[in-house]
């Protein structure tokens, strides 16, 4: 009798710990949970990686995007590394343009698919090198990216290719 009540104690111990575990786990479905608001932005990133040989499903790791409260002034996401797992600030999301949404979605996805971290190089003429800039900004610099025409061009290039060159 005794073993056995002392089997059954370990038996359910197992038991407790094996379900905190699974419940603390990544999502083990490998869901994709892509809110409309987002949904264009990342089949933008889709598009641009294909142009630049990169297949982008999501079908390996899963992705979740959602809104968050403001946090910061100084972002307007983030991205969980390693969790694919993005929250974009609700205000800086209502408030920007169309691009402005692209370029936080492709920064964040930047993080999450390409394995990014942050680069606060600037280019010759002082704008940044990188789509991927971020914290912290050094006081001297702003944080806006010439982000439209031919340098969107360049910083999504680059963001598939840390070796573009820079432009003119």
């Amino acid at each position: 009798m005794l073993i056995s009540n002392f089997h059954k104690s370990h038996f359910i111990l197992l038991s407790i710990i094996l379900l905190i575990w699974t419940g603390c786990r990544e999502n083990p479905q490998k869901e994709i949970i892509i809110p409309s608001e987002f949904q264009e932005y990342v089949d933008r990133f889709i598009a641009e990686g294909a142009v630049r040989g990169y297949e982008i499903d999501f079908s390996d790791t899963g992705l979740l995007i959602e809104f968050r409260d403001a946090v910061d002034t100084e972002s307007g996401g983030v991205c969980f590394l390693g969790r694919h797992h993005i929250q974009i600030e609700k205000f800086y999301w209502d408030n920007a343009n169309d691009l402005e949404k692209e370029g936080v979605i492709f920064h964040e996805l930047g993080h999450c698919e390409l394995d990014r971290l942050h680069r606060n190089d600037t280019l010759p003429n002082g704008e940044w090198l990188s789509r991927m800039r971020g914290d912290p900004i050094p006081q001297w610099a702003s944080a806006v990216i010439n982000y439209s025409g031919s340098r969107r061009e360049y910083y999504i290039d680059e963001l598939f290719d840390q070796t573009t060159p820079i432009p003119d």
